[in-house]
């Protein structure tokens, strides 16, 4: 519901609503595991979905299902790349981790 309330209430061609991609962001207090789903406009399931979970073993590690996830530079500042320095955002698995321990600690 949350992705649709933005699609919805930013139409296409609009200077400043042009909503494009949309990163939902779910955390589950009661497993300790966090899921990243990468939204477009118009599609009826998630373009990419990374998932992270505790590890078993090692309480200081993070399992991440999923990733790279790449997000298109065009989609996020709306016009297209300009030489070298424009680059598309790349969030690996070591990013996603980090998002983990934020939302949890080092130590569970």
């Amino acid at each position: 519901m949350d992705k649709n309330w933005w699609f919805d209430n930013s139409p296409p061609g609009q200077p400043r609503g042009d909503v494009r991609i949309i990163l939902l962001i779910k955390v589950n207090c009661r497993t300790t595991c966090v899921i990243v789903e990468q939204w477009y406009r118009g599609h009826q399931s998630p373009f990419c979905t990374v998932t992270i979970t505790p590890h078993p073993l090692n309480s200081n590690h993070w399992l991440v299902e999923g990733a790279p996830m790449a997000i298109p530079f065009e989609h996020v500042f709306l016009r297209p790349k300009q030489g070298g320095r424009d680059t598309d955002l790349v969030f690996d698995e070591a990013d996603f981790a980090t998002l983990a321990r934020r939302c949890w600690g080092e130590k569970r």
